[in-house]
């Protein structure tokens, strides 16, 4: 009987061992630490700012001379695309921000060139805003807009005329003669509005 009771306490012994392997494999999995790495990236797009005025890209060319057109329009006392004392024309910048990802501020800024030979009497009068009310420009050389992030195409027109006031008709009268020139600087200034 001795012998069946130390065979029985084997079996205790060795069924007690794999119980407390078996407990001790299930608790470890069970609590253990998860550790794991994930490694990922996201894209994110860039806003980008490509502005065409009259079909030119302002950062690829700061000059569109070749491109603006001043248009006065003739009538009964004079010819097309002509100035002459008393008339009006315009001139358009065509501003596509169909390639612009923010909105932004537009300051338009207009001198007398020092080569011009009509000076005093060659003024910027107002502007419009996609064929809308003509704004007057009194007593001020520049003027801002607001395009909105929504706006594909603007067309800003501006208004410049030769006044006649009277004053000076022989210097008018020899500018004609002579075949002076109007010329009128124009500066564009493209801010972000933040």
């Amino acid at each position: 009987m001795n012998k069946n009771i130390i065979a029985k306490k084997k079996a205790f012994l060795l069924l007690a061992c794999i119980w407390f392997i078996i407990s001790f494999s299930v608790i470890q999995t069970t609590y253990a630490k998860y550790v794991t790495n994930l490694d990922a990236n996201t894209n994110i797009s860039i806003s980008y700012w490509n502005i065409l005025v009259n079909n030119q890209d302002i950062s690829e060319n700061s000059d569109i001379t070749a491109t603006m057109t001043a248009v006065f329009p003739g009538n009964e006392f004079m010819k097309n695309d002509v100035i002459v004392p008393g008339s009006t024309g315009y001139f358009d910048l065509n501003i596509d921000s169909s390639n612009v990802t923010v909105p932004f501020s537009i300051t338009v800024t207009t001198s007398i060139n020092e080569a011009s030979n009509l000076t005093t009497d060659f003024v910027v009068t107002g502007y419009s805003i996609n064929d809308g009310e003509v704004i007057d420009l009194v007593d001020t050389d520049s003027f801002s807009y607001d395009i909105p992030l929504d706006a594909d195409s603007t067309i800003i027109r501006i208004y410049t005329s030769w006044l006649d006031d009277g004053l000076d008709s022989v210097e008018d009268t020899a500018l004609g003669i002579a075949g002076g020139t109007a010329i009128l600087d124009v500066s564009l200034k493209f801010e972000q509005i933040i």
